[in-house]
């Protein structure tokens, strides 16, 4: 087996350092498209109890704060009445958008951690990050 130079291995050394962040990318933009494409507009589970007497389409307090199992989900179903109001919350596009969102959680999830934990190398971080794709 050919040992690599040193010049070789320098020269690989920048971009080392990226596979992490690309490997981050690569697996979010996958389960970005399985989303896409296989994401249908039916209620699924808790899904069906957010349609009942007449909501998402009308707003109360009540509906917004009521107990689901055994949390409550007020700001998804805030996001769900906005949903509503402008394409009668079409689930294909809710786990769209759900999904970027969950997206912009991980970008900021990994600017805190390099803000609180600096002497933490990126790659580390986003080594961990993706477990949580």
């Amino acid at each position: 087996m050919q040992k690599l130079s040193s010049e070789s291995l320098s020269s690989l050394k920048p971009w080392i350092r990226h596979i992490p962040l690309v490997g981050c990318i690569s697996l979010f933009v996958i389960h970005f498209a399985q989303i896409w494409k296989y994401a249908v507009n039916i209620p699924a589970w808790d899904d069906w109890t957010l349609i009942h007497k007449n909501h998402p389409a009308a707003l109360s307090w009540q509906w917004l704060f009521e107990q689901a199992n055994e949390h409550r989900t007020a700001t998804t179903k805030l996001f769900v009445w906005l949903q509503y109001q402008f394409n009668y919350w079409d689930l294909r596009t809710h786990q769209i958008i759900s999904f970027l969102i969950y997206g912009l959680f991980l970008i900021l999830l990994t600017r805190f951690a390099k803000k609180f934990a600096p002497q933490v190398p990126t790659w580390t971080t986003l080594s961990f990050l993706t477990f949580f794709l």
